[in-house]
């Protein structure tokens, strides 16, 4: 059974799905009126892995993904005239997800397009006497000046108590509740401070309380500063000089997603090296006969992801593998690709292709070839190190060099 660290109950606790054979997760989306930086895809590919995962243990995941074009999470959007922002970051958010392979969810709402759904939400708190308005159009959870769920404001829009916007976290209470039929069982995202609005505003609506766990990631920062800092780093920035941001994806994954991580471009080039030998070595296993998968370490990699999404362990157990030439081709092809369901690496992608170089090699192995022809064999072992760098291995042989991936 697939278990997560609840951060509201500080211990790890079992995923199910209630009620039905049907698990109803809730991921707290980015703000659209910006550029999702590396942090927000770090968080989105923590909750991608968690579907994946659950998933593989029988039922069927419904997930819901907001979009916070209005509210922003309590960070000041750009809407104006009462008016969401303009698509520009919410198509580059879709974009940096399919290009790190975040699955879409079956449910996107914008909560600009959703208002009334919102204003049900508050005016059934007002009624229960849980919500209170405030002489200048505003209205508060539990009358607590600090809890606002309707602001009013500029830019504004329209509402029984007088123009203004939605508080911070009653947008993902109503859009949870409208689009997971009002049970959640696992939420993912968001700040400790949203989790716990979310959760207040959303049990005081319904009546009941929530044991739903809430899954939180770790800090990132890039090169040693905050991914979400003033000047963020998106993944336009790292994959500008052609890494592939499967890459990204496997880096991220490489770091336990509590913890703090730091990625930094010589972390980014490794894992850019791995993805190309793993999806290099399957294309070569493809061609052996197929045989089953290594029963030993597919359980010992699916006892890592059931243990609060052990992804480090996991991949090393693959690494393990990927060595052990004890292990049939075919067998460490089935089981490469049985957990690529959960990894989206694409490892798949090379089978039946000739071996390309990565960009620059070509000129790397001219320029050594020239050294030995001049007898510079120093020159020649720096660049055979500098192809090893780019994942390409190079021999001498009595015709020449040759080189493989």
């Amino acid at each position: 059974m697939l278990r997560v660290y609840d951060t509201r109950a500080g211990q790890v606790e079992p995923v199910v799905a209630t009620g039905s054979r049907v698990l109803r997760m809730y991921v707290c989306g980015p703000p659209a009126h910006r550029y999702a930086h590396l942090g927000d895809l770090r968080s989105l590919l923590l909750a991608d892995l968690v579907r994946r995962v659950a998933e593989r243990r029988g039922p069927r995941v419904v997930a819901c993904r907001s979009v916070a074009d209005v509210s922003g999470h309590g960070e000041a959007a750009s809407a104006s005239d009462g008016k969401p922002p303009p698509p520009l970051y919410e198509d580059a958010f879709r974009a940096d997800a399919l290009a790190l392979n975040i699955r879409t969810p079956e449910h996107t709402p914008r909560e600009s397009e959703n208002l009334d759904t919102v204003i049900e939400l508050i005016t059934r708190l007002i009624e229960l006497g849980r919500a209170r308005p405030a002489p200048d159009g505003s209205v508060y959870f539990d009358a607590d000046p600090r809890w606002p769920l309707w602001t009013a404001a500029v830019p504004a829009w329209d509402s029984p108590w007088g123009p203004g916007a939605p508080g911070p976290h009653v947008g993902c209470s109503a859009l949870s509740a409208r689009f997971l039929g009002g049970r959640v069982d696992l939420y993912a995202g968001g700040a400790d401070r949203h989790q716990e609005g979310v959760r207040a505003e959303s049990g005081a609506a319904a009546g009941r309380g929530t044991t739903a766990p809430w899954l939180h990631g770790g800090p990132l920062l890039f090169e040693g500063r905050p991914a979400n800092g003033p000047d963020p780093v998106l993944l336009s920035d790292v994959t500008a000089e052609g890494l592939d941001p499967l890459a990204v994806r496997l880096a991220l994954m490489g770091r336990h997603h509590r913890e703090q991580a730091d990625l930094t471009g010589e972390s980014l080039r490794a894992a850019a090296r791995t993805l190309r030998r793993w999806r290099r070595r399957v294309a070569d296993w493809a061609e052996s006969p197929s045989r089953p998968i290594d029963a030993g370490r597919a359980e010992a990699v699916q006892r890592a992801l059931d243990d609060d999404l052990d992804m480090p362990r996991a991949l090393r157990i693959l690494h393990d593998l990927e060595d052990d030439g004890g292990v049939a081709p075919g067998s460490r092809f089935e089981t490469f690709l049985h957990f690529d369901h959960v990894l989206g690496l694409d490892l798949s992608i090379d089978i039946g292709k000739v071996p390309t170089l990565p960009p620059g090699a070509g000129e790397l192995l001219r320029a050594r070839e020239r050294a030995q022809e001049e007898g510079d064999w120093a020159a020649s072992d720096r660049l055979r190190d500098d192809l090893a760098e780019l994942g390409v291995k190079v021999a001498d042989t009595p015709t020449g060099q040759s080189w493989s991936l």
